[in-house]
């Protein structure tokens, strides 16, 4: 029987081949290009854990399946509510520089 840590890697890896078509390798590539932190916001410690998951999120374009970049949880939570809307998180933005 499998370690429960093999087998978390097992799965890690198998998620990101069928879901990204990603190796690890490739991943550690991307995350190491955004020096191991959020493409977003830069932490570097994710405060969020989701999905059973250690904090960190590969954002893809839902439409084409691209991956953007490896993001904290909350990070890809914004952008998720934002709708990937640039118009909504530009109002965002303009709306609290009106309080800043």
């Amino acid at each position: 029987m499998p370690s429960p840590s093999r087998s978390a890697e097992y799965r890690f890896a198998d998620n990101l081949k069928r879901r990204y078509n990603m190796t690890v390798e490739d991943y550690n590539i991307l995350f190491a290009s955004q020096n191991n932190c959020c493409a977003i916001c830069g932490t570097d410690s994710p405060e969020m854990k989701m999905y059973r998951g250690n904090g960190w999120v590969v954002d893809h374009d839902h439409d084409t399946g691209q991956v953007r970049g490896i993001l904290c949880c909350r990070c890809n939570l914004l952008l998720g509510r934002a709708k990937d809307s640039i118009s909504i998180l530009e109002n965002a933005i303009n709306y609290l520089s009106e309080y800043a």
